[in-house]
């Protein structure tokens, strides 16, 4: 058996990344989403984004979806391909905040342990958990994709909230409540913080 892969790499000094973040204007942050199919991560995230955008701010948001489209689409839903999609997620995340961008990830992400894991690979990068909180009966009511009633059906094993666990957040950073709000108020919570840690030092 030959020797791990990591024996043959080196890591490579780059200039320092407080360069690039100079010539943004801005300090890096990353908001992990975290939340039930259907709760509103994806539309609060655009929002979010958008917003910022607006005021002048670079970002970038990954969204699970997208990610699985790409990146991941190797993956599939098993325990351990999760936590891989998991992973691969906040280390990107990472490389993205490492050149100055508010990075928005947007994942169902349902295992504490799993989100610790994102948080501890941020770093020092500056690491929001965002609980968007919306009870799953109102996430069955919307169910934007059809799934819950496939899941309902059977016709998706291991479905998030409901023949698989979610574990909501125990101190999130933040928890945004979207029943009786609009996508415009839900992201309202969060944008003020986002300015706030990127702006310059």
């Amino acid at each position: 058996m030959g020797p791990a892969p990591a024996a043959n790499l080196t890591r490579h000094t780059l200039q320092p990344r407080e360069n690039r973040w100079a010539c943004l204007g801005q300090r890096p942050a990353i908001a992990w989403f975290t939340g039930l199919s259907g709760a509103g991560k994806s539309s609060i995230a655009n929002a979010v984004d958008r917003a910022l955008t607006a005021e002048g701010r670079p970002t970038m948001v990954l969204d699970g979806d997208n990610l699985r489209l790409g990146l991941n689409r190797d993956l599939g839903f098993s325990a351990r391909d999760r936590a891989e999609n998991i992973r691969r997620a906040a280390e990107t995340a990472r490389l993205m905040a490492e050149t100055g961008l508010i990075t928005i990830v947007s994942l169902i992400s349902p295992f504490r342990a799993e989100r610790a894991a994102a948080r501890e690979i941020a770093g020092d990068i500056p690491f929001l958990e965002i609980f968007i909180d919306t009870p799953l009966a109102v996430c069955e009511a919307r169910d934007p994709k059809g799934l819950y009633d496939r899941a309902r059906a059977g016709a998706i094993p291991d479905f998030t909230g409901i023949s698989a666990p979610y574990e909501a957040p125990e101190a999130p950073d933040l928890t945004i409540t979207t029943q009786n709000c609009t996508v415009e108020e839900s992201a309202g919570a969060l944008i003020p913080a986002l300015l706030r840690l990127s702006a310059p030092a």
